[in-house]
């Protein structure tokens, strides 16, 4: 099952490491003039107020272990977007890499995966990007970005890419590294003047126990995500925590 997580710690907030099982499509919106993204739960349709750090698991299906048709972004009906008008995806750094990797033992570290890793994306056979650790490229190679989708009637927009795992381009049975693979990316709204979002993040879990990948996606909210965000962050999951307590 897919997860999401928020953790704060700020001298007046503390809210210890607590996770939400929940399968999260980002919520692309615009809000000061700039591309933002909140989340809801495919199954539940439980809203988050913002979804910076994503988490995702490999082997949800039997037999396909390496393959995830995520991530998701659904405004959910109508949005601000201007119909016609594109959602796109461009990766980034994070700390000089592209994709990072960190093998589940002991405190979340997120280093170099293994010689030959690759994460794909996709939004069609002939349309995705791919991140190792030292680059990214993308397929067609300009724009630079991956085409998400396009914005219907009322600025509606519902598209699901997919995630791939890959050694050396193949997957051969539990060739794969078991740990956590996290990469990050922005999205755009090119040609209308609407800024960029801020980073966002997606942990990916090959095989750890879940709550090892909870340690990785904490580690990742905690050390990339600005104070200011996360207490936002923390603060509209309060009411999703509450209930998933009751």
């Amino acid at each position: 099952m897919n997860r999401f997580h928020t953790f704060v710690s700020l001298s007046i907030v503390a809210l210890s490491a607590q996770s939400v099982c929940a399968h999260m499509d980002f919520i692309p919106g615009i809000s000061n003039n700039q591309v933002v993204t909140s989340g809801r739960d495919d199954l539940t349709n439980e809203f988050v107020e913002s979804l910076i750090v994503n988490g995702y698991d490999f082997g949800e299906v039997e037999g396909d272990p390496y393959n995830i048709g995520d991530p998701g972004f659904n405004t959910g009906g109508p949005s601000a977007f201007s119909t016609g008008s594109t959602l796109r995806l461009a990766g980034l750094a994070v700390d000089g890499r592209f994709l990072s990797y960190w093998n589940g033992a002991g405190d979340p570290s997120f280093g170099s995966p293994a010689a030959g890793t690759s994460l794909v994306i996709s939004g069609s056979p002939t349309r995705f990007v791919t991140f190792t650790e030292s680059s990214i490229s993308y397929a067609p190679t300009s724009p630079a970005s991956l085409l998400i989708g396009t914005f219907s009637t009322g600025g509606s927009l519902h598209s699901h890419v997919s995630s791939s795992l890959l050694l050396n381009n193949l997957q051969e049975p539990d060739s794969i590294p078991v740990g956590a693979y996290l990469l990050s990316f922005s999205l755009s709204n090119p040609s209308t003047g609407v800024m960029d979002s801020d980073s966002l993040f997606v942990v990916y879990n090959n095989g750890l126990d879940e709550s090892v990948h909870d340690a990785a996606i904490d580690f990742v909210s905690a050390t990339y995500v600005p104070e200011p965000t996360m207490l936002m962050v923390a603060l509209a999951a309060l009411p999703l925590l509450a209930r998933r307590r009751s």
